[in-house]
């Protein structure tokens, strides 16, 4: 369904009516897993050790699986968690009919075949033939989803291999011949309802196709489904250009910081928008979930408004980007790996830009590897405000704290010709008494440039978690402008260096 939205939402602009070939078995609202996992419960033994027990199937399957979860990361439809099959599907076909968009579906009817018959030598005959059951009534589901998705949006459906002919013949004939009716309802502003429509004909002995009906949708409301979008297919969506970085800064065990640094490239963002407007408004939508299990672990939605004056154009005019750093309320996590996705929205414009970065953290209870989980390249000031010898994120600006140094992340890991570079790294190491000493390097695609001198300013490392927290200065004064590979190495007890690499750039100016 998030596939169907995120072309619904690409094609919905072009005039005219839009037609959508979805070929497939349906939408199911019993999967075959767990259509597995309820019937090895139903027919699993009572006692340890022995083949008998309970031959009693769970006959009330559809009332434990007929509910989906909604996968809205941004909270944007704000409504229930879950959602039975029949509210998703209707909630496309609303999207659909308000954009002129028809489906056609055709099902091949190529299901299960080889699975049933391995299943039948698997389990006794009555089993299997509870197990068919079972499946026949998902299949009946996923067909009736099918052709409902199609005929509520005024396209049609076919089902079987054998259908392929007739199919292609309706389609062609919709494609060139059809009819367009257009009317202006009486309503002054859209006031996001479901509408009726019902289409006659005065001549006798025709078959009308026609939609249902439409859902009026608001500008905020297009905007919200657009944004849900987006984040199902992220590369689609490329109308503003930024640079974001995400990390979980370590506090403690299993307690982090959600860590957001954003980088707006001035020139398209700001100067160029600014053009005859007095303000221009942003909202950064932040999520993260789990690979694994695709539930939820953070999300966050940012507001970025900006006065359009004398001040901003000259700081916009000075500067490549505009870097922006922000930490939120510490949490607890599980070690395991994570995906961020940004999405930046222009709320005069309702255009979406998207940024997506993969990354993971120690399970401290169970993992015994070594991992660099935090390796991020920035630039520091030193602030007149004495501070901790504790590393700490500062609320009013996102800037990571130690003693007098203020580390900002460049994100964009460019630096000018008169910087100097800092890496702020965190790392497990499980097997180790002491932090090593961390070596660095430039590479040019496979080829090694030069090692590079460090410095470590500053460091903690908790010995009853094993993790090292350090901010080093990197001695990149003489290297020549050009864009370069970052190489750390930490050696190990264990002989084998841990290692990770990040790009980097020297500009010119």
């Amino acid at each position: 369904m998030g596939g169907l939205l995120s072309v619904a939402n690409i094609i919905k602009y072009i005039p005219g009516r839009k037609s959508l070939l979805l070929i497939s078995d349906g939408f199911p609202e019993l999967t075959t897993k767990t259509i597995d996992t309820k019937i090895t419960e139903a027919y699993s033994g009572t006692t340890a050790g022995t083949t008998s027990g309970a031959r009693t199937p769970h006959l009330d399957i559809r009332k434990e699986t007929d509910i989906i979860r909604v996968f809205d990361p941004f909270n944007i439809l704000q409504k229930k968690k879950n959602l039975s099959v029949e509210e998703v599907i209707r909630e496309f076909i609303c999207f659909a009919n308000a954009h002129n968009i028809s489906v056609y579906a055709l099902d091949p009817e190529t299901w299960m075949k080889y699975l049933l018959e391995s299943t039948a030598e698997t389990f006794l005959l009555e089993e299997a033939k509870q197990l068919i059951a079972f499946r026949q009534q998902d299949r009946i589901s996923r067909v009736q989803n099918l052709r409902w998705l199609a005929e509520e949006t005024g396209g049609a459906s076919f089902l079987g291999s054998t259908k392929y002919q007739e199919f292609t013949n309706v389609l062609t004939t919709d494609l060139y011949y059809y009819y367009q009716l257009s009317y202006y309802p009486p309503r002054k502003e859209p006031d996001n309802a479901y509408h009726k429509i019902e289409v006659k004909v005065k001549r006798s002995g025709c078959d009308v196709r026609a939609r249902k009906g439409y859902t009026d949708y608001s500008a905020d409301e297009e905007g919200r489904l657009r944004l849900v979008s987006a984040f199902y297919n992220p590369e689609l969506f490329k109308d503003l250009p930024f640079v974001g970085e995400f990390a979980f800064f370590y506090r403690g065990a299993d307690k982090f910081e959600p860590w957001i640094n954003l980088a707006l490239p001035t020139r398209e963002l700001l100067l160029e928008r600014a053009k005859g407007v007095d303000s221009l408004s942003f909202t950064l939508h932040v999520w993260v979930k789990s690979k694994k299990s695709g539930e939820r672990a953070f999300g966050a939605q940012i507001n970025l408004p900006f006065k359009v004056d004398d001040s901003l154009r000259e700081m916009a005019a000075s500067l490549d980007y505009l870097c922006l750093h922000y930490k939120t309320a510490e949490m607890p996590l599980a070690g395991q790996d994570y995906e961020a996705i940004f999405a930046l929205q222009d709320n005069q414009t309702d255009e979406i830009g998207t940024w997506t970065t993969s990354l993971s953290l120690p399970d401290q209870k169970k993992d015994k590897k070594a991992s660099i989980f935090n390796f991020l390249v920035g630039v520091a000031v030193q602030s007149s405000k004495a501070g901790k010898k504790a590393f700490n994120l500062a609320k009013e600006d996102g800037a990571l704290e130690y003693g007098k140094l203020r580390f900002y992340p460049t994100v964009t890991n460019g630096f000018g010709l008169q910087e100097e570079p800092y890496v702020f790294l965190q790392a497990y190491l499980p097997n180790e008494s002491d932090p090593p000493l961390p070596q660095f390097s430039l590479f040019r695609g496979e080829r090694m440039i030069s090692s590079v001198e460090a410095e470590i300013v500053g460091d903690s490392w908790d010995r009853k978690t094993k993790v090292w927290s350090a901010l080093i200065n990197l001695n990149l004064r003489t290297l020549m402008p050009g864009d370069y590979i970052l190489k750390i190495s930490l050696p190990l007890s264990s002989g084998v260096p841990l290692t990770r690499e990040i790009g980097f750039t020297k500009m010119s100016y």
